[in-house]
């Protein structure tokens, strides 16, 4: 009995069921009451914040892409382990060579992840890029209807493309009710016959940091995705996989871009880890509501 009642529940709370909105709050409520969750110590926030933008010598958004070579040569003597950007470097710049020298940078790195960005059409601007270099064919996709889909993927511009040692899309998925609870693993392409798939930002960046290559990965939709030896995570009905909030925002401690820029960190500040290149300004902020 205690069994059945058990399987009934668990069907009823499912993604669609009459009890998942109530399943939703209590999982809130869980994040909320549990006991303190120490920050990640090999992940790094360098946040484009207020500060930044307000810095006279680097002006208005969106920065010379100089501006963010720099950035990557005051990173390389830290030696992390991978460098994402969580932002769009799709269209050329007006001078060549600023693209020049991010691509530079980025091929001296060797370890940095760009954005891809789920559009309506591809790009046909000169100098756009190809995003069918950064599609993926992971050893089994079961359960693919699942997928959230995109009409077409917008690649990094391609000088820039080239240099990366990587890209995925920098997708999310919010629940019915608006709130970001669960992420997603892959992005399905519609635009052209064969549906290609392309890693999320987060699929591609764990891949690359942790040297567990997709097209080993099996990944069923409806159970969980195996991305290596040991390495399972757990997927529910639609696809999608829980998101586990350490905390409310400021938990994972962030340094400004700036100051960065400027070599005001101290070294071994980003040695080894994953450090992440994205918005925390006012406005320019890619902000949902989560749990926390």
């Amino acid at each position: 009995m205690a069994v059945a009642i058990a399987v009934v529940c668990s069907l009823l709370c499912r993604p669609g069921g009459p009890l998942y909105s109530y399943e939703l709050k209590t999982l809130d409520s869980r994040f909320y009451y549990r006991a303190e969750v120490h920050s990640p110590e090999r992940v790094a926030i360098i946040a484009i914040d207020d500060r930044s933008l307000a810095d006279p010598d680097l002006g208005r958004w969106p920065w010379d892409r100089r501006v963010h070579a720099r950035l990557l040569r005051n990173l390389q003597a830290d030696k992390p382990k991978a460098i994402a950007f969580d932002v769009i470097f799709a269209e050329p710049s007006k001078n060549p060579a600023d693209d020049a020298a991010l691509a530079a940078a980025c091929r001296a790195s060797g370890n940095v992840i760009l954005g891809l960005y789920p559009g309506q059409l591809r790009s046909r601007a000169a100098g756009a890029g190809n995003p069918e270099t950064f599609a993926v064919a992971p050893a089994l996709v079961a359960h693919r209807p699942l997928l959230p889909t995109a009409g077409a993927m917008v690649a990094p511009q391609a000088s820039l493309g080239q240099a990366a040692a990587g890209a995925g899309a920098l997708v999310g998925v919010p629940d019915p009710v608006g709130i970001m609870r669960r992420g997603v693993l892959l992005v399905q392409e519609t635009a052209r016959t064969g549906a290609r798939l392309y890693p999320t930002l987060l699929l591609k960046l764990t891949s690359f940091a942790q040297s567990l290559p997709i097209e080993n990965m099996q990944i069923d939709l409806s159970r969980a995705a195996q991305l290596g030896p040991g390495r399972q995570v757990p997927l529910d009905s639609q696809g999608r996989f829980l998101i586990n909030f350490i905390g409310p925002p400021g938990t994972v401690k962030a340094v400004s871009y700036v100051d960065v820029l400027q070599g005001r960190f101290s070294r071994g500040t980003f040695k080894d880890k994953v450090v992440i290149v994205g918005f925390t300004a006012e406005g320019l902020l890619d902000q949902h509501p989560t749990p926390m």
